[in-house]
Order: structure tokens, then sequence, then C-alpha cells
């Protein structure tokens, strides 16, 4: 009986580390306005061809808040914009 109480323990306690690493990103309103703010920043930039700048928010969004959704978009968007920038002669980026 004791073992069974232990490895029932050891699957709550385990299973709780697996949903902890898996969670979105807790994000508080201000955080999420900020958020909300550079994505729009950074998408308007790449519409006006300033792909730079559109980085720099991109990668601001990934180094503030890497596990959250918006850091997910910013990789792919990245990615684009790399693929843009290569296409261009630029590869100091």
């Amino acid at each position: 009986m004791r073992r069974f109480l232990v490895l029932i323990f050891f699957i709550i306690f385990l299973s709780g580390c697996a949903t902890s690493t898996s969670k979105k990103a807790n994000l508080t309103t201000k955080d999420k306005n900020l958020l909300s703010s550079w994505m729009k920043a950074a998408d308007l930039s790449y519409r006006v061809g300033d792909y730079r700048l559109s980085l720099e928010y991109y990668q601001r969004i990934i180094e503030r808040y890497p596990d959250s959704e918006s850091a997910q978009v910013a990789r792919k968007e990245i990615k684009k914009i790399q693929k843009i920038l290569r296409r261009a002669g630029e590869t100091d980026f």
C-alpha cells in the first residue's frame, strides 16, 4: 500500500512539473499592452518596408517574452524578413 501511495505521489508530482513548463506565459495587462504595441509597430514597419526596424521589434518581443504566443509569431516573421534581406543582398542582420 505504501508503494502505491508513493507511486501516486510521484505521478502527481511529475505531471505537475510537465504542465508547468508547457503553460503559456502568464502576462499582466501591462505586458499584454506592451506586446500588442510592439507587434503593431513591427507589422507597420514591415508594411512600409523598414525591415530592420521590424526585426528590432520582433527581437525585443522574443527577448522579453520568449514563451509568449507573440514570440512564436515573431520568430516566424524574423525568418521571413531575413529571407527578404538576403534576397536584397543584405547579410548583416
